[in-house]
């Protein structure tokens, strides 16, 4: 279904600065790197959400992108398995 990184003979480069791991922004993590068209304010303040796309494929987002939640194997993973999952990727 979706294009897979390590399948591929190139690399997507994120412009702007690594996140702190010791002092990380609040909300998303990636929120000051985020060049989605689905950034919203939330992001800077809410936790992403975990989101099966297809068998061993996940998504971490706040607002993810159109067709995503017509994803018949879409699920969202919430409470403390997200928290954990969230600080230990």
């Amino acid at each position: 279904m979706g294009v897979r990184v390590f399948d591929q003979d190139f690399k997507y480069v994120i412009d702007g600065e690594v996140p702190s791991p010791i002092a990380p922004p609040p909300g998303c993590t990636f929120n000051p790197r985020c060049v989605s068209d689905n950034r919203t304010p939330e992001c800077e303040f809410e936790t992403p959400h975990k989101i099966k796309i297809e068998d061993d494929h996940y998504i971490w987002c706040v607002n993810p992108s159109n067709g995503v939640e017509d994803i018949e194997e879409t699920e969202l993973v919430t409470g403390k398995i997200e928290e954990e999952a969230y600080r230990n990727p």
